[in-house]
């Protein structure tokens, strides 16, 4: 990936006004966006990195939907 194409794709997730992530199977966040951290009432991505990390069980009213996403 060239350094023009991998700063387009950083400014795009650090910048989309929808929330943005990457999970690990067993459910932590390896990377979120800003603006998922404000829509779970985070005040940065370290807080919500930091807090959330079990997204079936924190996250979903039934915890198997999340298998069932994933």
């Amino acid at each position: 990936m060239s350094q023009d194409t991998e700063a387009q794709y950083r400014s795009i997730f650090e910048n989309a006004v929808e929330g943005i992530y990457q999970t690990t199977i067993d459910g932590r966040y390896l990377r979120v966006n800003p603006s998922l951290a404000r829509i779970y009432g985070y005040d940065s991505v370290a807080e919500l990195v930091e807090n959330l990390t079990d997204i079936a069980g924190q996250l979903y009213v039934d915890p198997g939907r999340r298998e069932a996403f994933a």
